[in-house]
């Protein structure tokens, strides 16, 4: 994204259309870490495989991660797309299921065997569990409200048991051989009968509730996402016992073998092993940031506000963090993108069809804008006026009042655009992933040029300090520099940067983004590994 400083300095580029593969000319940046790399990309599900590791599972990085309880060690244990898990479960001979909530599908995987995929077709497949004797019985949430019986050879399609339960959340089969799980959208917490297919519930009082749990003697734990609360749930009608209490966006929860409660946080990356006892709390593995889209420059130029997927934070040059929103603890949606202009801080995210505008100074949340035509990058023009990227409709769009209801299109012709930045009062720079290029684009009318061509995936953009445009091209994992005559030339390489989109997203999954400081200094997000990193010039 464009600073301030950048834009007073801005020079209009040449003409001529030029390959990345040009040879470089002048000695590369160097590259060092400001934020750094984090273990996953968010954190949802979590469980135990035959073996007895700990597994979680993430959604975003569609991969299932092992991780040392005791050191924090990570390592992949079901690698990207197949091991996309919003929730896993182990049958008692030892088999392994789980949700892949974006695909639709649910797999399994027999000791010593290769995965199975046994459903399709299913978006929003989400919780899991099998009972005693082995049938496994699964959930649609946000993207459908049902729940079924897996058939495990996958023969057949999976059996409604039920819909419009009020969200299903992470689930769990009791002692008693019933389904006891959350009612995500009623705050509630239920028994489902399986041999009467019935519902009832039996604990209310929870503002979000995620996921269930029972302990070895018979204990039913909970967690509350928009609280931060970890609870022994009370089935008797009577106030719930407070465990723990941690930061908003806990996720799911498991009980370990020897009765402690592990629970995931999506906003902090974070594993967290708490005592139900004592209420003791120890982090197993976090990170500074979840999952590292754009990156846009304060208007002030010392620092960069980060879309963060499950919150939107502001890094500072030495790679401090302060959290402006935070997904569940307010009404932040899924940000993927961000800008900045008129005293605010405005995100977007594709998946949700949402923009948001935020006080760039005291956070305060200005308004919330549904049903948007995948929104890619957003910019705030002050009052209710904002500029979007319509990224599937291949358009530049301005849009403004209570709902962003009159909108007049600036351009229609754009191929898969991903950054939207300032260049000077009366102009913007898109890069086009799908073209390959960067193109100028005059806020009156739409006229425009194309600065650069012959790209392969281009989609951060900033100006540098000296006003030379620079594109993150994230099929080539590089950082161009284009000069005044239009010429590419590579500054870094063998970047974090290029996260393969899950099966059915578009290819512009995670937006990487790039932004220059008012001293000078230019920030990446490195979308492979949740990092923010520094490019200093020779």
């Amino acid at each position: 994204m464009l600073s301030r400083s950048a834009v007073l300095a801005f020079f209009f580029l040449g003409l001529v259309a030029c390959s990345p593969k040009t040879p470089p000319q002048a000695s590369p940046w160097s590259v060092s870490a400001v934020v750094a790399p984090g273990p996953f990309h968010g954190i949802h599900g979590l469980g135990y495989d035959h073996t007895g590791q700990l597994l979680a599972g993430s959604v975003v990085g569609a991969a299932t991660y092992a991780v040392d309880r005791e050191s924090g060690a990570v390592s992949i244990a079901l690698p990207a797309p197949d091991g996309m898990a919003d929730d896993l479960a182990l049958a008692p001979d030892g088999t392994l299921a789980w949700t892949g909530f974006l695909s639709g599908t649910l797999w399994v995987q027999a000791p010593g065997e290769a995965p199975r995929r046994i459903a399709s077709g299913l978006p929003g497949a989400n919780s899991l569990a099998f009972n005693a004797e082995g049938r496994l019985f699964f959930t649609q949430v946000f993207l459908g409200d049902a729940l079924y019986e897996a058939d495990l050879t996958g023969a057949s399609a999976p059996r409604l048991i039920m819909e419009g339960m009020g969200g299903l959340n992470g689930f769990e089969i009791g002692p008693d051989g019933a389904l006891y799980g959350p009612l995500w959208f009623k705050g509630q917490i239920a028994r489902v009968d399986l041999e009467t297919e019935t519902l009832s519930v039996i604990a209310d009082g929870f503002a979000i509730p995620a996921a269930v749990n029972f302990d070895s003697k018979g204990r039913l734990f909970a967690v509350d996402t928009q609280r931060g609360e970890v609870l022994e749930v009370n089935r008797e009608g009577g106030p719930h016992r407070l465990i723990a209490k941690v930061a908003p966006a806990i996720d799911n929860l498991v009980i370990t073998p020897d009765d402690q409660i592990i629970i995931s946080n999506m906003a902090d990356n974070a594993l967290i092993e708490i005592n139900p006892d004592t209420g003791a709390t120890r982090v197993i593995v976090e990170s500074g940031l979840a999952v590292a889209g754009d990156i846009a420059t304060t208007e002030d130029g010392t620092g960069a506000w980060v879309a963060d997927v499950f919150s939107l934070r502001r890094v500072s040059a030495d790679g401090s963090l302060r959290e402006l929103a935070r997904q569940y603890a307010g009404p932040l949606e899924n940000p993927l993108a961000v800008g900045v202009g008129a005293g605010e801080v405005a995100t977007s995210s594709w998946s949700a069809g949402v923009i948001q505008r935020f006080d760039a100074t005291t956070g305060e949340h200005l308004a919330l804008y549904h049903n948007v035509a995948s929104p890619m990058d957003v910019l705030p023009l002050g009052g209710d006026a904002v500029l979007f990227l319509d990224f599937l409709g291949g358009r530049l769009v301005e849009a403004r009042g209570a709902h962003l209801e009159a909108q007049r299109v600036i351009a229609a012709d754009l191929a898969g655009p991903v950054a939207l930045v300032r260049d000077g009062p009366e102009h913007v720079l898109v890069s086009e992933r799908d073209a390959g290029q960067v193109r100028r684009l005059r806020l009156r009318d739409g006229a425009s040029e194309i600065v650069v061509s012959g790209l392969t995936a281009p989609e951060g953009l900033t100006r540098s300090a000296t006003g030379s445009l620079l594109v993150a091209d994230v099929a080539e994992r590089a950082v161009f520099e284009i000069d005044a005559a239009g010429r590419a030339q590579a500054i870094a390489r063998d970047l974090p940067i290029g996260f393969e989109a899950p099966p059915g997203t578009p290819a512009a999954f995670i937006p990487t983004g790039l932004a220059t400081l008012a001293d000078g200094t230019v920030l990446l997000t490195g979308d492979r590994n949740a990092s923010v990193l520094r490019l200093s010039p020779p």
